[in-house]
Parts: structure tokens; sequence; C-alpha cells
């Protein structure tokens, strides 16, 4: 009888062990309601470069708000430097997503550091024309799929919006493609 109680609470520790860090499921195969389902209530922690972290805060705070009251998910902005994004992709990232332009963006999707194709997979591209250069090409090079614009954010002197890209390894891949789909839903973003 004292057997049978242990060898139970050892069996019951390990099952909410591997509960606790169970995989996440791929977010390219499962359905949107199973992707809210995995994203909810989840925190986000995204790199973006830092001379543009306020800027990159305020231009989402609305989007931002409205995800958190109705899904739960929080967000937690970094400023990094560019050189650092790209070493932290480098070193397979957990952060959800990440900001990228031109040739650093051509380079991780090379490299195979980001989840993709993802773009056509949100519900909300459906308002793009996701075959455009504005929605496919930063800076002249093809995203692939692998990185959706910021449409709520400012454009550069050249007229060109930052990405954000999902790193293969994210922690909540979930939670960073409902992100994306609340940027694209946004009013102000629609082109």
């Amino acid at each position: 009888m004292r057997t049978s109680l242990i060898v139970l609470l050892i069996i019951l520790g390990l099952t909410s062990c591997t509960k606790s860090t169970r995989k996440q499921r791929d977010v390219r195969k499962i359905s949107w309601y199973e992707v809210h389902a995995d994203g909810k209530g989840k925190s986000l922690k995204i790199l973006v470069k830092s001379e543009f972290l306020t800027q990159r805060q305020l231009e989402t705070s609305e989007v931002t708000k409205l995800m958190n009251a109705q899904t739960g998910i929080t967000i937690n902005w970094q400023g990094v430097s560019n050189a650092a994004i790209m070493d932290s992709l480098q070193k397979a990232t957990t952060v959800s997503l990440v900001e990228l332009q031109g040739a650093d963006l051509s380079k991780a999707v090379k490299q195979e550091y980001l989840l993709g194709p993802i773009d056509r997979l949100i519900p909300n591209s459906k308002s793009y024309d996701t075959d455009s250069d504005k929605f496919r090409a930063s800076e002249g090079f093809s995203t692939q799929g692998f990185a959706v614009p910021c449409v709520v954010c400012a454009a550069d002197s050249s007229g060109n919006k930052p990405f954000f890209a999902i790193p293969t390894a994210a922690e909540s891949q979930a939670a960073a493609m409902i992100f994306l789909d609340y940027l694209l839903a946004s009013r102000a973003g629609r082109e």
C-alpha cells in the first residue's frame, strides 16, 4: 500500500512537470481557434531597435490595450541594437517577435532563423494585397512571407515600414501571431 502511494505520487509529480513544460504546437499547423487557445494570457517579448522603442510602444498602444483586454496577452518591449537582434536570432532566441528590415530580414530568412511563411496564415492579412511590395518586401528584399509589416508604424524617410518576424525558437509563437493579427486589424493601418 505504501509503495503504491509513493509510485502514484511520483507519477503525479512527473505528469505535472510535463504539463508545465509542454512543447508548444506549430502555429502553421493548427487552426486559428487553437492559436488563440495557445496564446491566451501569454507574455510577448519583442526586440526592437533602441532608437525606435518609445515610438513603437506609442504606435501600437491602442492595439496592445485592445489585445490585452480581449486575450490577456501582455507585451514586454526591449530596445536593443540591430546587431543584438541579429545575434539573438543566431543564438536561437526565445524572444516572441523581432523587428527587422531590408538586408537583415533577408539574411534571417536565408539562415532559417524565422518561423514561416506566416503572413497568409493571419486572418486579417486578407484585408491587404499580400502580393504587393508594401506587404512582402522590405527595402527591396523579399520577406518570402516570413515577416509582416507593422502597418500602424510610421515609415522611415525612404518610405519603408518596419517588419515583425517570429524567431523559430520563440517562446510564444501563438501569442505573436495574435499580436500580428491585431496589428493588421487596426483601422489606422489600413491602406
